[in-house]
């Protein structure tokens, strides 16, 4: 099914990727007419009915652009807190560390932003290149008037900083997506079950201005448990270049 947003360059199309009898996972590509490039979502829709006719269809469609694509068509990023820890002297003794939530008016609002996000800290494409990409090319950035450098992952905070202080991460900051809510309503949360993860993000970058997204790299064949993990356009030279041809 296709349509086209109002006052928009996107053409939509909704594909059926799984059905079952209350429930059906539909995969939502966006085709930006300007450039050619895609940007996908997915999403779980509790139906009603165990029907799927043209007019059910049509129904559907339209709560996918009435409500999902309230998030992702607005450009701005999800609003969520982010569990971290922060040291505080004050605790004592040999884990002075506490909870601190992080809400992404905190990471976005007024700066101009570069997230990345990858499937896992410790892994091996995310550790040998993604991000240590990053951490090379943190000045070349922010001579591009990047203020900061925040790489995701669905993985909880203790990790993230074991997983920085491995790879020597002194200007990238890591960003623990604990529980996935921010990938979720990104639409780049997928399960990867066949080699034992759960529930990931996708691997994309994106460039963010005061909270509003500018642009957005994901990588080709968004789907659960993917066979392959692309690592293509968003890497660090990729943004990068986008950013200096601005």
């Amino acid at each position: 099914m296709y349509g086209r947003l109002p006052s928009s360059n996107f053409l939509v199309e909704l594909i059926p990727c799984v059905r079952i009898v209350d429930a059906s996972i539909w995969e939502l590509r966006l085709i930006d007419n300007n450039n050619c490039s895609y940007r996908y979502f997915q999403t779980t829709i509790e139906l009603k009915v165990l029907s799927f006719g043209s007019s059910h269809l049509t129904s559907l469609f339209n709560h996918f652009i009435d409500n999902i694509l309230e998030i992702n068509m607005s450009h701005s990023v999800p609003q969520v807190n982010f569990m971290t820890r922060v040291r505080d002297e004050s605790i004592g003794g040999d884990n002075p560390f506490r909870w601190q939530p992080l809400s992404s008016n905190d990471i976005f609002a007024g700066k101009k932003i570069v997230l990345f996000a990858l499937p896992g800290a410790f892994t091996p494409t995310c550790s040998t290149s993604h991000l240590p990409g990053y951490e090379a090319n943190f000045q070349a950035l922010q001579d591009q008037g990047v203020d900061e450098v925040w790489c995701l992952s669905v993985n909880d905070a203790f990790v993230m900083y074991q997983w920085g202080l491995s790879q020597k991460a002194d200007n990238v900051r890591l960003l623990p997506d604990g529980s996935g809510d921010f990938s979720r309503l990104m639409g780049m949360l997928v399960k990867k079950d066949n080699v034992g993860f759960g529930p990931r993000s996708w691997r994309y970058s994106m460039f963010v201005e005061d909270g509003v997204i500018t642009k957005i790299f994901s990588e080709d064949g968004i789907t659960d448990d993917a066979p392959a993990d692309p690592f293509e356009v968003s890497d660090a030279d990729t943004m990068l270049n986008w950013l200096k041809s601005r």
